[in-house]
């Protein structure tokens, strides 16, 4: 029956509603009554992209710099089963998605119908909600109410994604209304930013010890976070480490964190070892970190402050977690200085120390991973935006500072910290973010999704940068895989690839260098217009000689003597 699908029209207009930023479509039949509707009516931005899994992590991108919801409409079958890794890492970073997953009628799931699998609750581990869509439209007044269902869910705190599945029974073009339905009123309720007030007993509990153990996460760029921060530190009870992707700017803090980790003496660390644990926003990147505080003593307490959909954790001493209000929470404690301590200016002491012996090695590295990540790091442009893939990538990152005046922020999908996705996430956040993006990816994240240049929508400022080390030279670095026969060909992958016809095919500009001299002359080109288009730089490192370089250096800076 014709414009029997007075819902779909409804869905569409309540996105509007509901300001979607955007919503990515991938081509298929099935979801055709969703496109033509979308195409027509929407007011969102709409992209289409064929790799459904490139298409999530560009959605991902979107709605991790917007903040806002952003749809995705893929066909029914396997089709959504490729929304997985990004719609898992929402989840994880609580980055509000909406999968519009089409799908059969009912009566035709395990039939032999073909493109037809259970589609509904596939994702249930890692959404906020699985919810379906009465096929008859008898059931309008039901449907409207499980449309206002997921939006609402997709932006309550904790943010993240959901799966809203759309059985859809033929005819499937031309039949959906043109008009909305007038027999429905939507009001949108803000997220709840009550202030909390913490209790006294808290209060108490934090005003007591000698040694404060405050430690930032991923988190999106904050200036409250960063002023409560800063009024942290002012107690020297207090000690602030920070990440990269902490997006925090902060005097009295300490940035490397596995370089001082690994540079305490065995007294050292005893002294650091804090009395209370407080951990802010989301996934913590440093693993020397967590081994060592899983050794904490056990009266040592562990406070996490963030909207994550779980508690985290991390130490195995978690007693509080503070969500609704988290930073309304830290500005209270904020107040309440303790100084009759020198933990933090030790630490400090010590870690100045170490910052002076990093510089000193830096000038006589090798051509390495590191000595690229931190000539990248030195040349990076006013303003930019950096998306760092996992693995090296983002270990590589945290052991450089960025200036302050270069206003930059730092971005990476570690809520599942997978390979998968880095660079279509970077050209969704290109997308959104008017300033220059650079994703810093390894040569198998890239080759792993290279799909994301299939893309009509890659934006100009988009820049990508592969270090391309022959393979998974993670496994160089982590204990374990190295002392096996087995390194090169089932865990390094080791291969001879480059990107240069990958490049070519999606005819994105491609730059290449394998030493100083040709990165140093390189850099200020790629970053420069590219007439309309983004680009792709490659720089060729050593595998080996990367791995004994980042081997090399935790030993020169443990060895105060050398």
């Amino acid at each position: 029956m014709e414009n029997d699908k007075q819902h779909i029209r409804d869905l569409v207009e309540l996105c509007n509603v509901y300001n979607v930023a955007a919503v990515v479509l991938s081509p298929g039949s099935r979801c055709a009554p969703l496109v033509t509707t979308f195409a027509q009516h929407s007011k969102s931005k709409l992209y289409t992209i064929v790799d459904e899994r490139a298409a999530a992590f560009f959605a991902l991108g979107i709605a991790q710099q917007t903040e806002q919801t952003v749809a995705l409409v893929c066909t029914s079958g396997s089709a959504l089963l490729n929304y997985a890794p990004a719609i898992c890492e929402a989840f994880y970073s609580q980055i509000p998605l909406l999968v519009l997953s089409t799908d059969r009628p009912p009566h035709l799931i395990d039939v032999g119908d073909g493109q037809t699998i259970r589609q509904l609750g596939v994702y249930s581990n890692f959404v906020k909600a699985s919810l379906q869509l009465a096929i008859a439209d008898n059931n309008l007044k039901e449907n409207i109410n499980i449309i206002y269902n997921a939006l609402t869910a997709c932006q309550n705190l904790p943010k993240g994604p959901v799966q809203l599945n759309v059985p859809l029974d033929e005819p499937l073009y031309n039949s959906v209304p043109q008009n909305a339905s007038n027999n429905f009123q939507i009001s949108i309720e803000e997220n709840d930013t009550t202030e909390l007030n913490l209790d006294n007993d808290l209060i108490e509990k934090w005003k007591k010890p000698d040694k404060v153990l405050v430690i930032v996460g991923s988190h999106s760029p904050s200036e409250k976070l960063n002023k409560i921060l800063s009024q942290l530190s002012s107690a020297q009870n207090t000690l602030v480490l920070t990440e990269r992707t902490a997006n925090v700017s902060l005097a009295n803090s300490i940035y490397n964190i596995d370089r001082f980790i690994d540079s305490l003496s065995v007294e050292e660390r005893k002294d650091f070892m804090p009395d209370l644990i407080i951990t802010i926003g989301g996934a913590i990147v440093s693993k020397k970190i967590k081994v060592l505080l899983r050794k904490v003593d056990e009266g040592c307490e562990h406070w996490h402050f963030g909207h994550s959909p779980i508690s985290p954790n991390t130490f195995f001493r978690l007693t509080q977690h503070f969500k609704t209000g988290y930073l309304s929470c830290l500005s209270q404690l904020a107040q309440k200085a303790n100084n009759n301590s020198s933990y933090q200016s030790d630490m400090l002491a010590s870690d100045k120390a170490h910052e002076k012996r990093q510089q000193l090695f830096l000038k006589e590295t090798k051509w390495s991973d590191l000595a690229v990540i931190s000539l990248v790091f030195a040349s990076l442009p006013q303003n930019a935006q950096l998306q760092l893939g996992n693995s090296t990538p983002v270990r590589y990152a945290n052991l450089f500072s960025i200036k302050e005046k270069k206003n930059i922020s730092v971005y990476a999908n570690r809520g599942t910290s997978g390979i998968d996705g880095s660079i279509s996430t970077a050209s969704g956040a290109a997308m959104v973010n008017t300033n220059l993006t650079i994703c810093i990816t390894g040569d198998l994240s890239f080759f792993y999704d290279s799909n994301a240049l299939w893309n009509k929508h890659l934006p100009e400022n988009l820049r990508v940068i592969i270090i391309n080390n022959s393979g998974g030279n993670i496994f160089r670095i982590i204990p374990g895989p190295d002392k096996t026969n087995e390194l090169e060909d089932f865990f390094e992958a080791n291969h001879n690839l480059n990107a240069k016809h990958i490049a070519k095919t999606f005819d994105v500009p491609y730059y290449f260098c394998d030493e100083f001299k040709g990165l140093e002359k390189c850099l200020p080109l790629f970053y420069e217009s590219q007439n309309g288009k983004p680009a792709i730089l490659e720089i060729k490192t050593p595998n080996e000689q990367s791995a004994q370089v980042l081997k090399d250096y935790f030993t020169f800076i443990k060895n105060t003597n050398g």
